[in-house]
Formats: structure tokens, sequence, C-alpha cells
């Protein structure tokens, strides 16, 4: 899985805990799991070759730059199985009009899932 939402990835941590995937859940912060990336700290061989590969986009204008190049090189790569957007953004409409450059969303979040076992890893 890749991400650019810190909230997602505090909550993951105490989530793959309670599922016995990782030791450290007790003390607050990011999950530490070989499968799970933000979009600013991923390699391409991080994602080579590997059948189900989740894109879990949320709203965060601070990693705009780093979301866009991971959802490239997904769309680029990979084989695009499912898309589903979720949470409705009531304001969406209010905020586009009003501030433009905040870089908004319809959805609050936004799932892809690739299938990237194809790609080589010699990217």
């Amino acid at each position: 899985m890749v991400t650019n939402s810190p909230s997602l990835l505090f909550s993951m941590n105490y989530s793959l805990h309670d599922l016995g995937l990782v030791e450290r859940a007790a003390v607050p912060g990011w999950v530490e799991h070989s499968a799970v990336f933000g979009v600013a700290y991923w390699a391409p061989s991080d994602l080579a070759g590997k059948e189900v590969v989740l894109l879990a986009r949320g709203v965060n204008a601070n990693l705009g730059e780093e979301t866009d190049r991971t959802e490239k090189w997904l769309a680029d790569r990979c084989v695009l199985r499912t898309a589903r957007q979720l949470v409705p953004d009531s304001g969406y409409a209010l905020k586009a009009r009003f501030f433009p450059a905040a870089g908004q969303q319809p959805y609050r979040i936004a799932l892809r899932e690739y299938d990237c076992s194809r790609v080589g890893s010699e990217l």
C-alpha cells in the first residue's frame, strides 16, 4: 500500500499491531511495515512485481507533487483493477470556488488497486 495520508499511517500502526503484524503500537507514530509506504519514501523496486498495490489518496496539499508522481508511475506501469471514491466532501463546491489553489478533491479518500506483477524489478 502507498498513501499520502499521515492520519492513515498513524491509524494503521494500531490496526496492524492488533492483527499481530507489527510489534510497536503502544507508542504513537507511523506504521513501520515492509508493505506500507508513504508517497514521499518509496522506490520502484518496492512495488514492482507485486500482484496487488493499493493507492490510498487522501487530501494532503503538502505532498501533491509526490502523490502525482506516484499515481503517474502506477498508471504508466501497472494495470488498474479497481477505483473507488469514498467520503464525499459536502463543501467541495464552495472550497473550489473560493480557494481554487488549495487542491481540494470532491471526495476525501480515493482508493485505487493496481496489479504491478508484470513490472520488472530492473526499474
